[in-house]
This record gives C-alpha cells, structure tokens and sequence, in this order.
C-alpha cells in the first residue's frame, strides 16, 4: 500500500466474518463465503485517487477482480469495507514469492498466528483451489 497508495492510511486489523482466504483459479488471492470462519486483515481509510488506483491495480476493469463492499469488525465496531474478490473464470499460476509476501504482511500486522500458518499453506503447491 505504501508503493501504491502512499496516501492511504492504515486504521489496523480488522476481521471479516464468514468468509475464507484462499487462492482463486487465477493464481491470486481472494475470499469466498464459508459460514464459521473468518478472514484477517489490515483495514486502510483510502479516498477516491486511492481507490482508482487500487482498481487498475487488481485489474477491475479487464475482470480479475471485482470491487464489493462488506461489513468488517473493526474494533469491535462493523464497519463497511472495499474488498476485492476474484471474478472466478480466469486461470494463472501464483508468481513466485506472491504467497511469502502476504505471510510477511500478516506478521508484521501481528495477525493470529494459526491464521498465519494457514496462509503459508494456500500457496501454489496446496490443491485447495477456487473452481
């Protein structure tokens, strides 16, 4: 967010309810609605240039991803937030180092460390896939 958004502001962590991290077909990151489990993450209070930005960045307009807006608990408050979620049909191999980024990141949050581990485990080798 640094590079991309340097005006964005982190809020801190924030968790979204009955939602799942795991790797789309595209070989990227996204969430998907799975009752009793949470997702972990960093909540950021971005403006409109910011948001622009973050859209060209996950490819919104050629179908990657998708802008939505669901509710997070952030400080024991619900709050509504821009995720981003893979659109499904467009396949891709995970690039390298893509999944060691995302875990550095959630350790330098201090995200729970068995959320941690787990996201060391969707990468390119797991069979757990989006379809």
């Amino acid at each position: 967010m640094a590079r991309l958004c340097p005006q964005a502001e982190a809020y801190g962590v924030a968790s979204l309810r009955s939602y799942k991290y795991v790797m789309a077909a595209s070989g990227y990151a996204t969430v998907i609605p799975w009752p009793g489990s949470f997702v972990h993450g960093v909540l950021w209070k971005v403006g409109p240039k910011e948001i622009a930005a973050l859209d060209r960045y996950e490819d919104v307009a050629g179908g990657l991803y998708r802008a939505v807006q669901l509710p997070v608990k952030f400080n024991d408050r619900l709050l509504r937030a821009l995720v981003y979620l893979a659109s499904g049909d467009k396949s891709g191999i995970t690039p390298p180092g893509y999944v060691e980024k995302i875990v550095a990141a959630a350790k330098d949050w201090n995200l729970p460390a068995d959320y941690v581990d787990y996201l060391a485990k969707q990468g390119p080798a797991s069979t757990k896939r989006m379809r």
